[in-house]
C-alpha cells in the first residue's frame, strides 16, 4: 500500500510515557510518520481546529489507569469519527476494567501485548474497505482520511464470546509445519485447550516426557514467583537450543523484561489472539 493510500491513525493519550512510547513504537512499525496524528487529550477532539483535520481510519486511545477517562470521554471518541475503527490500548493497571467498570465497549479494549496484532488487523480491514470504495466509485486512488470506511472488525456491542472467537479463528494457509511444541502448565484445562488449538494450526503438541525433541516450549509462568522463576531457569538449562516462550495472563513491561532476562526468548499474553502465538512460533514477530 503506497503512502497516499495508507490509512490514517489518530493516537490519543500519553500521560504514562512508558506505555505511550510502547504504543507509538508499535504504530511506527507499520505506518509512515505522515500517517500518524497525535493528540494528548480526548477533549481536543472537540476543538474547532480538529474539524479541519482529515478524518482518521483508526483511532487509538492509550489508557494508563482505570479512571483516566469518563463515559463522556469514551462517547466523544466513539461519536467524533463514527466510521473510524477504535482501539483502547490499556496498561496493566487497567486489567480489571470491563468487570469493575464499563466505560469502554469490550470490543475496543486491547491490552498492550495484543495491540500490534489488533492494529494490523484493523489496518488490513481499513485497506480492504478503501479498495472496495475506490472500485465502487470508479477511482484509482483517494486522499487519505477521506474514505467512508467501516466501523472496524467487531461491532461495539460484541460480547465476550464473540470477541474471543474472533481472536482465535484459525486462518487458512498458516500451518506450523508439524513443529514439535511442548506446553508446561499446572492448569490442565488451559494446557489442553491451547494444545488442541495449536494442533489445528499444524503444530505437533507433544507430551512433557518428550521435551528433548521440542522445538518450542510454552511455559506458564503464572503466578510469577520465585518458584516459577526457578522453573523457567531449569527449563532453559535443559532446553538450550529450543525456543522458550513465557506465557502470562498479567503482562507488564517490567515483567516482560524480567522474563526475557531470565532466559525466555519471547513473552506471550494468554488472552491475545492465537495468531500472535502462531507468529512467535513461526518467527514472524519481533514484538
Amino acid at each position: 500500500m503506497n503512502a497516499l493510500d495508507e490509512p490514517l491513525i489518530l493516537l490519543i493519550g500519553g500521560t504514562d510515557r512508558l506505555l505511550a512510547d510502547a504504543v507509538q513504537q508499535r504504530i511506527s512499525g507499520v505506518v509512515n510518520e505522515g500517517s500518524l496524528r497525535v493528540l494528548r487529550e480526548i477533549s481536543q477532539l472537540s476543538d474547532p481546529a480538529s474539524y479541519r483535520e482529515p478524518a482518521p481510519d483508526v483511532i487509538v486511545v492509550v489508557q494508563s489507569w482505570p479512571d483516566e477517562y469518563s463515559i463522556k470521554d469514551a462517547n466523544l471518541a466513539i461519536s467524533r469519527y463514527p466510521q473510524a475503527s477504535l482501539i483502547c490500548c490499556y496498561g496493566p493497571w487497567c486489567d480489571a476494567d470491563g468487570r469493575t467498570r464499563s466505560i469502554w465497549p469490550l470490543a475496543v479494549r486491547v491490552p498492550l501485548d495484543a495491540f500490534a496484532d489488533r492494529l494490523q488487523r484493523e489496518l488490513r480491514f481499513a485497506g480492504a474497505q478503501q479498495a472496495l470504495n475506490r472500485s465502487a466509485n470508479g477511482e484509482s486512488s483517494t486522499k487519505p482520511g477521506t474514505r467512508p470506511v467501516g466501523r472496524g472488525l467487531l461491532p461495539l456491542t460484541a460480547s465476550r464470546t464473540e470477541i474471543f472467537e474472533h481472536g482465535q479463528t484459525t486462518p487458512r494457509g498458516d500451518p506450523l509445519g508439524a513443529m514439535p511444541v511442548a506446553i508446561l502448565s499446572p492448569d490442565q484445562a488451559w494446557k489442553e485447550m491451547l494444545g488442541r488449538m495449536l494442533n489445528l494450526r499444524g503444530a505437533d503438541w507433544i507430551m512433557d516426557q518428550e521435551l528433548d525433541r521440542a522445538q518450542c516450549i510454552l511455559l506458564d509462568v503464572d503466578p510469577w514467583s520465585v518458584v516459577r522463576a526457578n522453573e523457567l531457569a531449569a527449563v532453559r538449562r535443559s532446553s538450550k537450543n529450543g525456543q522458550l516462550i513465557a506465557c502470562t495472563g498479567f503482562p507488564n513491561l517490567g515483567l516482560r523484561e524480567e522474563l526475557l532476562g531470565q532466559g525466555a526468548n519471547q513473552v506471550w499474553f494468554k488472552l491475545a489472539p492465537l495468531g500472535t502465538l502462531t507468529a512467535l512460533l513461526s518467527g514472524r514477530s519481533g514484538d
